[in-house]
């Protein structure tokens, strides 16, 4: 017979609600507590998932197999003073905090990342997540690799600390700044009258081509051809946003010296 971890979050947030999802009928990993900082939030999935729940660390049950710490990384430093859980496997959710972030807490430490932009309002799949763990210990590493396979995720990759932060680094990059530029291009859209429905199937499309290639491959676009004509235009079109000519420009010459190099 498989042996049954129980397991206790602490934190309301994006991550916390998508991960007691992912674990309120499995079998092998339990949740039997939350505790958060606002305790309306933690009452309020402690009644959803019909767990206990708790406002401060103070109460924090102390009996449970692991405590996945799903919280912000500023907050890690304080969790790591107030906390004390010797021989408790301590895991927490952050792309760059190191394994070690929760050392004081215990010697028992894993990473659990989803990479992935998680919003509670907008849970995905479990089949689209990719997990990275690691883990302070070859039994810690063993039991995050259980943990993350319970969560039936796209995949389980094992990254370790500095791996982790250039994978959160691209992540950002390819993610965070990239849905800047669409935000980007609504608001000129917007500031014309225009609506962005007429764009929208172009930026679906593009997303959409990453499924069979690689980004390098998909490059389009003035900067790429070297179509000077149009970037003047496209510049002039700035003229009241200089900050928006300037990334532009900068975009534009990152882009012909990448492919110039490739090929």
């Amino acid at each position: 017979m498989k042996p049954i971890y129980t397991v206790h979050i602490v934190g309301s947030g994006n991550v916390a609600v998508y991960l007691l999802e992912l674990l309120k009928n499995n079998e092998l990993f339990v949740v039997k507590q939350v505790v958060a900082r606002r305790a309306e939030a933690a009452q309020a999935l402690a009644q959803r998932f019909g767990i206990m729940a708790s406002g401060t660390l103070s109460d924090l049950n102390k009996t449970a197999d692991i405590y996945i710490v799903a919280i912000n990384d500023d907050s890690l430093e304080a969790v790591n003073q107030q906390l004390q859980l010797p021989g408790k496997l301590v895991v927490h959710t952050s792309g760059t905090a190191s394994v070690q972030a929760l050392g004081r807490v215990s010697a028992e430490r894993g990473v659990l990342w989803p990479v992935y932009s998680v919003r509670k309002e907008n849970l995905p799949a479990a089949g689209e997540v990719v997990w990275a763990i690691d883990g302070s210990t070859e039994t810690a590493l063993q039991t995050m690799q259980l943990l993350a396979g319970a969560l039936l995720g796209k995949m389980v990759s094992v990254l370790r600390d500095e791996d982790r932060r250039v994978a959160h680094l691209a992540s950002v990059w390819g993610n965070n700044f990239a849905n800047h530029m669409m935000a980007v291009a609504q608001q000129l859209m917007e500031a014309r009258g225009l609506s962005f429905e007429v764009i929208r199937p172009l930026l679906l499309g593009g997303l959409k081509g990453l499924a069979a290639q690689m980004p390098m491959q998909l490059q389009t676009g003035p900067a790429i051809r070297g179509d000077r004509q149009t970037m003047e235009r496209h510049g002039q079109l700035m003229t009241a946003t200089p900050e928006l000519q300037q990334l532009y420009e900068a975009i534009s010459l990152a882009i012909a010296h990448t492919h110039r190099h490739e090929s």
